[in-house]
């Protein structure tokens, strides 16, 4: 967080609950210790709008309400106003970043926080409350770090956020960056029968289904692709097809090949979504690879893979040059003449006497 900051919190016998974020800035970044301990759960409504009433007077009376910062100042009373700023819950809260020794969140923890875009944790949580986030319809990145032989929470947060969501996946070594496809339900009657049957639509709940207990599995996801091809739109299944191939954790040959003919067929829209799109997918895990930066390490990309060469030509390399022109990228013009005049070098003009 940027702006000064201050956590309820109470202490636990072997960790720390905290009950509210105070601050002027709309993220949360929840500290990782207070007072020499780790927070290993965060209250019901922590970020909620609706936490309930009387907290505060019920933890004074039992001696267990602190006020502190990650920087280690502690007050056992209420902190000087002009230092406790605002509750960041609600319609504030736009970002959150969860500690990495976090055991617990309890119910509704950010219900109804319209704004929460992007949620930042750890897989090895282990107790979710209750509708963790219900009423929080705008988020639209998860970053999870995985902890290796430990039960996962990724499939539980996953259920529980129905939109389109896109997941930066890490493990220690390895990153993957995942789509999965927005779904809901649907109650129908059957009135005949007198029942009431519940219809899924969108793919999202298949792409979200790849696990195997809580492990995620990578092979399962992909064979799922046909599902977002025949269901999702084209620039969905592209994106998706192209953040397996730059990011190819747990990719199998069989897969690989299939997102690489999908990109054959789409090979100008690839290059049209690196010009808009390329800073958001940008990731160390690709750019110790491709050092040139500015968008160009994509392009290297998709001109250097083989697998591509047969759909590139010259009429295609002068569209694409054209596009960055209207997207005043001259950087990336001036790369693709390069790479143009490379491939398809012309050939000099001979004369006979």
């Amino acid at each position: 967080m940027t702006e000064a900051e201050v956590f309820a919190y109470e202490l636990l016998d072997q960790g720390v609950r905290i009950w509210r974020c105070f601050s002027y800035d709309k993220q949360v970044e929840f500290p990782g210790e207070l007072e020499g301990r780790p927070v290993t759960e965060l209250a019901a409504y922590v970020c909620s709008a609706h936490l309930e009433s009387g907290w505060e007077e019920r933890l004074r009376k039992t001696d267990r309400l602190r006020y502190g910062t990650r920087e280690g100042q502690v007050y056992k009373g209420q902190p000087p106003l002009d230092l406790l700023g605002m509750e960041v819950c609600g319609s504030r809260v736009e970002a959150v970043s969860l500690p990495k020794k976090l055991e617990k969140i309890g119910k509704y923890a950010f219900y109804n926080c319209h704004k929460l875009e992007r949620v930042s944790f750890s897989s090895g949580i282990q107790d979710l409350g209750a509708g963790l986030f219900t009423g929080c319809h705008h988020v639209r990145e998860l970053d999870v770090e995985v902890v290796r032989d430990w039960p996962s929470c990724l499939r539980q947060v996953l259920t529980e956020l129905t939109e389109e969501l896109r997941v930066n996946y890490r493990e220690p070594g390895g990153y993957a960056r995942l789509l999965f496809p927005e779904f809901y339900e649907e109650g129908v009657e059957n009135t005949p029968a007198r029942i009431l049957m519940t219809q899924v639509h969108g793919s999202g709940l298949h792409f979200r289904n790849c696990f195997l207990e809580t492990q995620f599995q990578f092979p399962w996801y992909d064979e799922r692709f046909f599902w977002a091809r025949s269901q999702e739109t084209a620039a969905f299944a592209l994106e998706l097809a192209l953040s397996r191939l730059l990011y190819p954790l747990g990719l199998e040959e069989k897969s690989r090949e299939a997102y690489e003919a999908y990109v054959k067929e789409h090979f100008l829209e690839a290059g049209t979504f690196f010009l808009e799109e390329g800073q958001k997918i940008r990731s160390p895990y690709f750019q110790e690879r491709y050092h040139s930066g500015g968008g160009l390490d994509y392009f290297s990309w998709l001109l250097d893979n083989k697998a591509f060469g047969q759909v590139i030509t010259p009429e295609l390399l002068r569209e694409l040059i054209g596009q960055a022109q209207k997207k005043q990228r001259p950087e990336i013009v001036s790369y693709l003449m390069d790479r143009r005049h490379q491939m398809f070098p012309q050939k000099g003009r001979s004369f006979a006497l």
